[in-house]
């Protein structure tokens, strides 16, 4: 058998660091308003 590893390169975004990841991620929900659903669901079914 073969021991030698095979690499494949893909060409990809680079990483980000943390910081700005979070950020990006906290505008993702944001915009997207998936924190406004369960508000909006509880709202409808009489719970405070």
């Amino acid at each position: 058998m073969n021991s030698q590893k095979s690499t494949i390169t893909h060409p990809t975004e680079p990483h980000l660091p943390w910081g700005q990841t979070l950020l990006i991620s906290v505008q993702h929900i944001f915009v997207s308003n998936v924190w406004l659903d369960p508000i909006f669901v509880a709202a409808s079914a009489g719970l405070s």
